[in-house]
């Protein structure tokens, strides 16, 4: 991504968050929107200092869209997404059979010259990925 803009960062992941809570912990988050089946784990995961949670209503196909008008809003930011469990799969690159929950996390960076996605490894507590 050679764009001289920042990227919105989202950190991705399905409703079925794992042990994400405990890997977040520390990070920085600007903003959370999770779909209606994900709003308690992006509630956990934004905790009870971090932004409220914006529910998303989406079928699958309105999903890609959804996040490049959101990426316009965060630049330069870090977002916690929560999305159906086929979505996170097909970002994850496999079949949704493949990854059981998707309890993993991906970083999904958006700028101009497009999306790069991959498995996303936590920050130390108490900063954000970018500082």
């Amino acid at each position: 991504m050679s764009d001289l803009q920042c990227p919105a960062t989202f950190l991705v992941l399905g409703p079925a968050g794992g042990d994400a809570v405990a890997r977040l912990s520390g990070t920085r988050l600007a903003a959370a929107y999770a779909v209606p089946e994900g709003l308690d784990v992006a509630t956990a995961l934004a905790g009870e200092s971090g932004p409220p949670v914006t529910a998303l209503e989406l079928d699958t196909a309105s999903y890609g869209s959804a996040l490049a008008e959101l990426a316009d809003v965060h630049r330069g930011e870090t977002v916690l997404v929560v999305v159906p469990r086929a979505v996170a799969a097909v970002l994850a690159g496999r079949g949704e059979d493949e990854v059981g929950p998707v309890a993993e996390v991906l970083e999904v960076a958006v700028d101009s010259d497009g999306w790069s996605v991959r498995k996303w490894t936590s920050a130390p507590a108490g900063r954000s990925m970018r500082d």
